[in-house]
């Protein structure tokens, strides 16, 4: 069929195209920003190096709320991270993306009430039952594409919000 076509360039490199047909209305997003064979030179490694050396000491002189607010921060970037891996690299958009992050964070809740282990021994086993979820639900989800992959992952993500919020097992609000 016919397309009816019109952009708009946005200025760094990026244009916005929309176009009509008999089927429905597109839009493309256009960047001409390259990023490959960038290199960075000693300074501004070094910088880097600078930079995660005082991060790494920060809780030991900081204030606590400064501390929690980084390490919020640092939690919300590296979840904005894995999901522009998953969306931007692959193309597979996943409502359930946070689930994996729920889960974690309760593996690590229900081996620590008691004697309150170290993070050393907490974290790994976080990671690996994320990860054992995570290629349970990859080998079903990635059968599938586009709109069922979408509700495949929406479907892990509201059972293990169920499963948390209300059961007695997370200790949710109908427990």
């Amino acid at each position: 069929g016919s397309r009816n076509k019109s952009g708009w360039y946005l200025g760094a490199g990026l244009r916005v195209e929309t176009a009509t047909t008999g089927h429905g209305i597109y839009l493309e997003i256009q960047s001409s920003i390259n990023l490959e064979g960038i290199e960075f030179g000693a300074a501004a490694s070094g910088l880097l190096g600078l930079c995660a050396v005082v991060l790494a000491i920060m809780p030991l002189f900081g204030s606590a709320y400064y501390v929690e607010l980084g390490t919020y921060a640092f939690i919300s970037a590296m979840l904005a991270l894995s999901l522009q891996l998953l969306v931007g690299c692959t193309g597979l958009v996943s409502l359930g993306h946070a689930a994996f992050y729920g889960l974690a964070a309760y593996a690590v809740y229900f081996i620590t009430p008691a004697d309150a282990r170290s993070i050393l021994v907490t974290l790994p086993f976080a990671i690996a039952i994320a990860g054992v979820a995570a290629l349970f639900i990859g080998a079903l989800s990635l059968r599938t594409k586009g709109f069922f992959f979408l509700m495949v992952t929406l479907a892990f993500g509201q059972m293990l919000f169920y499963l948390f919020h209300n059961t007695k097992l997370g200790g949710g609000a109908h427990a």
